[in-house]
């Protein structure tokens, strides 16, 4: 079983390394498997895609995503509502 460090560290990699959207703005915290992802993305899909690279990372038992989307222009939207913990099966 992964620490949560060594876990923390290993989805970091996955985010970094996932082309689909910018990580910089993303942060990550791990406590006794499940991961707490916070910061903001620049849309919906980049969100989805942010948690996919996550489940993709072996030793995550569950994740709470709380990011928030920015959209780019006049709208900034916060979605927050949605539900925040997926479990793996």
């Amino acid at each position: 079983m992964k620490t949560d460090t060594r876990l923390r560290d290993d989805i970091i990699a996955e985010l970094d390394w996932d082309p689909r959207f910018d990580a910089r703005d993303i942060g990550v915290a791990v406590k006794n498997g499940i991961v707490t992802l916070t910061g903001h993305v620049k849309s919906y899909a980049e969100r989805v895609a942010v948690q996919e690279a996550t489940q993709s990372v072996s030793g995550v038992k569950a994740i709470a995503n709380d990011l928030e989307v920015k959209l780019l222009g006049v709208l900034n939207v916060a979605i927050q509502k949605l539900p925040k913990l997926h479990y793996l099966r």
